[in-house]
């Protein structure tokens, strides 16, 4: 593909509509608070009009225009992506998401709670301040048109931002990051753990043309002593819960790979020896009062994960006074 893959369109309109309906805005709110606002007496059915009515309506026309010029804000023809894995540390892994969404804004959505959250919040302020001011507090009467104004500039502001950051354009799909804050949590969770190792935070990546995307972030960790042996690898969900483990065990000499999964859907440990299809189930070995594993019990799940592996490592190759030590911190008796 000679042509780059993505076409961006002129952004003129948002940014007129950015700084014009700032001061539309400022100036309606201060006009219609000012002769609105009640003071001898108060007409409810006005007071839900413009006090309420109007923010509402703000909120709702920014609220399309920032969906409507995202959407349409590119072209994106997708090239062939081509992925190699990466390592990153924790601190790297946590650093990626601001960095990675600053520099690709145009392309990514990155929802939050607080987009949908605090418009309403200051509706409900707008709408209540001038009642407190008539019938509790009238003190600062006089700052309402002022503050009323200015809150609904801000509120054009922050929807019309809110509405651009969160909506998905045509590049969205492939651009969206996956959840590599969730793994970086999920990695912090096993560095409490004692008898782990070199935790890194695994990525997918593919570049084209100054693009870069990521795919399937997970957690994969080391065990002190046999760090080239064996290896635990986790993935997560956006509630940052256990989706998936899957510990391994090398082959070595006469000694086939063993490996143990634990997933959502069964939460139970399964294992498989060589290259027999038919796992079976084994008990969890660190001695506890949950009978059975969630996807919440993170550090129970990891800590029997990392006992499985220690005590099948211990029956295979004899004792270690390393290994025993860590399973002792667990509270298995070896």
């Amino acid at each position: 593909m000679s042509e780059h893959p993505v076409e961006y369109k002129s952004l003129k309109i948002l940014y007129l509509w950015f700084i014009s309906g700032t001061i539309i805005f400022f100036v309606l709110g201060y006009l219609v608070s000012h002769e609105s606002l009640p003071v001898t007496d108060i007409d409810l059915l006005s007071h839900f009009l413009w006090f309420l009515g109007l923010p509402f309506c703000v909120a709702i026309l920014d609220f399309y225009l920032g969906w409507i010029l995202k959407r349409n804000n590119l072209n994106y023809s997708a090239p062939k992506w081509e992925y190699d894995v990466i390592q990153l540390k924790i601190e790297e892994a946590k650093k990626l998401p601001k960095a990675y969404n600053r520099k690709f804004s145009r392309l990514v959505a990155v929802p939050n709670y607080w987009y949908y959250f605090l418009p309403i919040v200051i509706i409900i302020f707008q709408f209540t301040l001038p009642l407190y001011s008539f019938y509790i507090d009238s003190s600062f009467i006089d700052l309402i048109p002022t503050i009323f104004a200015t809150s609904l500039g801000f509120l054009h502001l922050f929807v019309l931002w809110a509405s651009w950051r969160s909506t998905s354009c045509k590049a969205s799909g492939d651009f969206t990051l996956p959840l590599i804050r969730e793994a970086a949590k999920l990695a912090e969770t096993q560095l409490k753990i004692v008898g782990f190792s070199h935790i890194r935070i695994l990525l997918d990546k593919a570049e084209y043309s100054g693009l870069e995307i990521y795919r399937k972030p997970r957690v994969i960790a080391r065990v002190s002593g046999i760090e080239e042996a064996v290896y635990i690898e986790s993935r997560t969900d956006e509630f940052g819960s256990i989706d998936r483990v899957l510990i391994r065990s090398y082959k070595s000499d006469n000694i086939p790979e063993i490996i143990w999964w634990w997933t959502n859907r069964d939460r139970n440990f399964r294992k498989y020896v060589g290259e027999k299809e038919d796992g079976y189930y084994v008990k969890p070995p660190v001695p506890s009062r949950v009978s059975d594993l969630g996807v919440k019990d993170v550090c129970l799940v990891f800590e029997n994960a990392l006992a499985l592996l220690l005590i099948e490592r211990l029956r295979l190759y004899g004792p270690n006074d390393s290994l025993s030590s860590i399973l002792s911190a667990l509270g298995v008796q070896v």
